[in-house]
């Protein structure tokens, strides 16, 4: 999934209609991977990536460094990261790098 907003969350956000929604998919093992949002956020990260069992996924650059501005914070464990920042496949932004999780995980990289 790639959508989100500007509203930074700070911790799980379980109770939004998207949040829950994206939960009960994992619920019903269906994988959801969701951006992290490109907003250089250090301590939060958009919605629905926030959602307690979702895949949150963060971009990187090319050097293998986390893109500056892939949303991240350190409450959130399950954020990811995926070729994204102008790499080799993934010209731009974190939503970019869903699709790298997904084949990755097919491939059975998880």
């Amino acid at each position: 999934m790639s959508f989100g907003g500007t509203l930074k969350r700070t911790g799980f956000c379980d109770s939004w209609t998207d949040s829950k929604a994206a939960n009960n998919a994992t619920a019903q093992g269906i994988f959801v991977d969701v951006a992290s949002g490109n907003y250089a956020w250090t301590d939060g990260i958009s919605q629905p990536a926030c959602a307690s069992n979702v895949t949150a996924v963060g971009a990187t650059m090319k050097n293998d460094t986390m893109a500056s501005y892939s949303n991240r914070a350190s409450v959130f464990t399950n954020l990811v990261l995926a070729p994204g920042g102008h790499t080799e496949g993934c010209p731009s932004w974190n939503s970019s790098c869903n699709p790298q999780i997904v084949s990755t995980l097919i491939d059975g990289g998880f």
